[in-house]
């Protein structure tokens, strides 16, 4: 993609598509409405600049699929940045001379925050073209925590409205 353009993917939540869009993101896929992997590459492929592939692919999904794909839709040269997989959501066959020396990809991954990652954040959070109130879609109280975490394993709605992020409030009685 053009270098300052955005991509999202969300497995299914339209919510999040439209919240990437609101933040900005030029092109949004949502991958359960392209449910062939050929498919969402000739997307990223036909959006981006030259049509050679994303400059930079940002995967948060949490899936070895999903950073498994990332190579598909990242250009010669592109970087991959992996924050999804904060736990060992198995393996991929991984050539090292296929998947990164031919093609000169760079993956960047991070598991934890250093200081210098909220210094650099400021300026995301102060800029009032970016809406981060619709971050969280739910505040809910503590003992909902099971009742949300299902829904959401489930990619149900909580009240009837799509789940964005649920924020745990102890102090709260009931969900808002």
């Amino acid at each position: 993609m053009k270098a300052g353009q955005a991509a999202a993917k969300a497995n299914g939540n339209p919510a999040r598509v439209e919240l990437a869009r609101a933040m900005g993101a030029d092109f949004v896929m949502l991958a359960a409405a392209m449910p062939a992997e050929k498919e969402r590459k000739e997307f990223v492929f036909s959006h981006s600049l030259n049509h050679v592939g994303a400059d930079v692919v940002i995967n948060t999904v949490g899936t070895t699929d999903a950073f498994r794909e990332c190579f598909n839709f990242v250009r010669d040269s592109g970087t991959i940045v992996e924050v999804g997989n904060f736990v060992d959501s198995g393996t991929f066959a991984f050539n090292p001379c296929k998947h990164l020396c031919e093609r000169g990809i760079k993956i960047i991954g991070s598991f934890d925050n250093e200081a210098e990652h909220f210094v650099r954040a400021m300026p995301l959070i102060s800029n009032p073209h970016i809406p981060l109130e619709k971050l969280i879609s739910h505040q809910v109280p503590l003992a909902d925590v099971e009742t949300v975490l299902a829904a959401i394993e489930k990619g149900a709605k909580l009240d009837n409205k799509e789940i964005v992020k649920a924020m745990m409030v102890p102090e709260l009685s009931e969900r808002n």
